[in-house]
């Protein structure tokens, strides 16, 4: 196969004796190479001393679900041209490259499921880099120096990170989405977290021990914001949710526990005019939500009430009449009240073109 010099990609899966691949296995020319569901790879690439990363010309990697694969190849470096990196299931992957850094032409890195893996790199240089998925890597402590000098990253997502406390400086221009979910021992928000002018979408969830607000507030340029804290959202509150004026979609999980309205009739919850789409979950001592605070909603396209207990009915039927669709799941009071033909919000919901309560669209027979 070295021989094949036309050969420009190729994918291999389920060669379960095959061990490494020699240098004289694949071609210096190949620039696609996809692995997947090899039992027992141990080294994806034995050099052998032919000093084959620097002279390949593979700039896309892809491998996945090669449980006894320990590293990437046997000098520790990865392929100098590398543009694109995706591993996936590696439960033995200790390291990326021994040798700290990564390749400088390197645009987008996704590391999924690899539970020894206890660095990404020690510091990053390579300015190239667009985007960033690492999620699932719970030995990981803290993420690379340098990231605020990534002036090209556009997205950055950090997903079930067990051990991970804090997260540095973000660049300032270019970043457009940061998602920050399942870090259990997260415990502060990045600094200048308000000056990412850049960023557009935003979700901060299920981290625990996240208790502050950060005092400059988010970027208001924002248009898709997702948290899941209460100390998040009563901080939010505090700052002002009427600065987010290019806010689109907002999605609340899990909030304050002692309120029985939403939102807050203050001027801080004070939902954004430019909203068209709204979800609410996990508000276990919500009973009304507030008139006042969906009164100038006039983009509001597509609303959804989900946990809420407490709930009976709906907004006035003025403040919905931009709805196009309404999901309705776990609100038993609510949906009894939103009965066909009989219930109290009926006359406010039939009107809207699509609603789904407890997954059934509310014209179809019951059974």
């Amino acid at each position: 196969m070295y021989n094949l010099t036309s050969l420009r990609e190729l994918e291999i899966v389920k060669c379960p004796k095959l061990l490494s691949f020699s240098h004289d296995n694949l071609p210096l020319t190949l620039k696609g190479l996809v692995v997947k569901n090899f039992d027992n790879l141990k080294c994806l690439l034995d050099e052998d001393g032919m000093n084959i990363s620097r002279r390949s010309l593979l700039s896309h990697l892809i491998i996945e679900r090669c449980h006894s694969l320990a590293s990437l190849s046997s000098t520790g470096d990865l392929p100098v041209k590398l543009q694109h990196l995706k591993i996936w299931s590696f439960p033995k992957l200790a390291y990326l490259s021994s040798s700290g850094y990564l390749p400088v032409g390197l645009k987008h890195l996704r590391i999924d499921t690899c539970q020894m893996l206890e660095s990404i790199a020690d510091s990053v240089h390579n300015t190239c880099l667009e985007s960033i998925f690492i999620v699932r890597c719970e030995k990981i402590q803290y993420l690379p120096k340098g990231l605020d000098k990534l002036s090209h990253l556009q997205q950055l997502h950090i997903e079930c990170f067990q051990n991970l406390v804090s997260v540095s400086r973000l660049p300032s221009t270019g970043l457009r989405v940061l998602h920050l979910s399942w870090c259990r021992n997260l415990q502060a928000l990045p600094n200048g977290l308000h000056c990412l002018t850049y960023l557009q979408e935003l979700e901060i969830s299920n981290c625990p021990c996240l208790l502050t607000f950060p005092e400059e507030g988010f970027p208001t340029n924002l248009t898709s914001l997702t948290i899941s804290k209460p100390e998040i959202l009563e901080g939010l509150i505090h700052w002002g949710f009427h600065k987010l004026t290019s806010l689109k979609r907002l999605a609340i999980y899990g909030g304050y526990s002692d309120g029985v309205m939403f939102p807050h009739e203050g001027k801080g919850m004070m939902l954004p005019c430019s909203l068209s789409k709204l979800a609410i979950s996990d508000f276990p001592n919500v009973e009304t939500l507030s008139s006042k605070g969906f009164q100038n909603l006039p983009f509001l396209e597509c609303l959804s009430i989900v946990k809420l207990p407490k709930l009976k009915c709906l907004p006035g039927r003025d403040m919905l009449m931009s709805l196009l669709e309404l999901y309705i799941h776990d609100c038993p009071l609510l949906k009894e009240s939103c009965r066909r033909d009989e219930g109290k919000e009926w006359s406010n919901i039939a009107r809207i073109p699509f609603v789904q309560i407890d997954n059934r669209f509310i014209y179809d027979s019951e059974e």
